[in-house]
Parts: C-alpha cells; sequence; structure tokens
C-alpha cells in the first residue's frame, strides 16, 4: 500500500474530507512533476518551458517577456539548463535536447 492510500484511509476514518480533497490533489501535483522532470536531465516543467524559448532562438529579455518573469530570472533558468544538460552554450543546450529529443511533446 502506498503512502498516498494510507493518508487516504485516515483521512476518510477521521472525516477529514476537506484535507482528504487537499492531499489528492497534492499528490497529484507530484505525481505530474514526476513526469515532467522525467526527461533524465532533471529538467523543471518552468525550465523545458525555456529551453523551448531558447530552441526558438529567443533571448533572455524575449523569454522573460514570454512567460512574465523577469530577465535575471530568465538568466538563471538558462544558466541552470545550461548545467544540467552539461554544455556552455545556447546551441549547445539546443543541441543536446534534440539529441535527447527533450523538447518532443
Amino acid at each position: 500500500m502506498d503512502i498516498a492510500n494510507v493518508a487516504a484511509e485516515v483521512f476518510l476514518e477521521l472525516g477529514a474530507t476537506p484535507s482528504l480533497v487537499r492531499i489528492e490533489a497534492l499528490f497529484r501535483q507530484v505525481s505530474a512533476r514526476a513526469a515532467n522532470t522525467s526527461n533524465g536531465f532533471g529538467l523543471t516543467p518552468r525550465e523545458l518551458d525555456v529551453l523551448r524559448l531558447l530552441a526558438e532562438g529567443r533571448t533572455n529579455a524575449e523569454i522573460a517577456d514570454a512567460l512574465y518573469i523577469s530577465r535575471r530570472t530568465a538568466a538563471t533558468h538558462v544558466s541552470n539548463i545550461f548545467h544540467k544538460l552539461d554544455v556552455g552554450t545556447r546551441a549547445g543546450a539546443v543541441d543536446q535536447a534534440h539529441r535527447h529529443n527533450i523538447l518532443s511533446p
């Protein structure tokens, strides 16, 4: 029995339906994040968004505008992507993404 089922049983026994609904939503979020980081490099969903924009040739300023984030945050995401993909350039990041089929839907 997994932790989600154990938690659900406890909440049901206690009559804590609102808490059960919240915990189920939390487990769905965690599962979705795990699925989205299953790209082999540990890229977050937001980093994947940034990488897609990098692949379009967007600058950090354009990425920031497209994602409604600051330029500094965009630059941080780009840096994190470089680190996770073990590359030093935007072209290298896009190349890795295509080689490993990271940007496929």
